[in-house]
């Protein structure tokens, strides 16, 4: 599963904190793990950019922490 998300000018940062708690839902009612859900980010910004990559991490525990790692980036 990937998250493709818009960090453009209007999206806004003050939407960030929402898309990432919505993403952290979907991350928490399914199984991650290597042969089960794998969880992958990218950001639609210049230039396009990838901080979670697929199989990168094993739980949902781990995910999260990414996610709460990844700012927002407006798009230049």
């Amino acid at each position: 599963m990937v998250f493709s998300v818009d960090h453009s000018g209007s999206m806004g940062s003050g939407n960030h904190p929402a898309i990432t708690a919505f993403i952290k839902s979907v991350v928490n009612s399914v199984t991650i793990g290597p042969s089960d859900v794998q969880i992958g980010y990218g950001l639609l910004a210049s230039p396009t950019q990838h901080p979670i990559y697929l199989n990168s991490y094993t739980n949902a525990t781990d995910v999260n922490a990414a996610l709460d790692r990844i700012g927002y980036v407006k798009n230049k």
